[in-house]
């Protein structure tokens, strides 16, 4: 009985050792975290945004649940994606069903699909208000990747 017990022991060490902890709160499981630079942004509406002051910074997402982008930062987290998203970035449901949701960003919180398998994304979007030299708001759209 002793040894069984010992022999289930090793086993079950040589397990951990294996295959690691199931318990690692260090882990990225969404496997956003790490630095994400900007694609060429598009705006739904015909108008002038300056991009040049955003192409060059990337966004920063931290494991501690923050996220920087040039001089701004905030929050973050990662909800499930509703009709009401699809219909208020003006937008045809695909495949994503998780979004980013960004507390803080230019006082506001911004939003938008997460493109990719479940914790490898490929693509982050967010889908905002902005307004143009006019004052007329439009909606900018910003695609970031690795």
């Amino acid at each position: 009985m002793t040894k069984n017990l010992i022999a289930l022991g090793f086993v079950f060490f040589l397990l951990l050792i294996i295959f690691g902890c199931t318990e690692n709160s260090s882990k990225d499981e969404t496997g956003l975290v790490g630095s994400w630079r900007i694609y060429p942004a598009t705006t739904n509406y015909k108008g002038e945004v300056d991009y040049s002051k955003l192409s060059s910074r990337k966004l920063e997402i931290k494991e501690d649940g923050n996220w920087q982008f040039g001089s701004s930062s905030g929050s973050w987290k990662i909800e499930t994606i509703s009709s009401q998203d699809w219909e208020r970035w003006e937008t045809e449901p695909y495949e994503p069903t998780k979004r980013l949701v960004l507390n803080g960003w230019d006082g506001k919180t911004v939003d938008g699909p997460i493109e990719g398998e479940e914790g490898r994304p490929d693509f982050i979007w967010l889908i905002y208000e902005v307004k143009d030299s006019q004052g007329q708001e439009r909606q900018l759209q910003l695609k970031f990747g690795h």
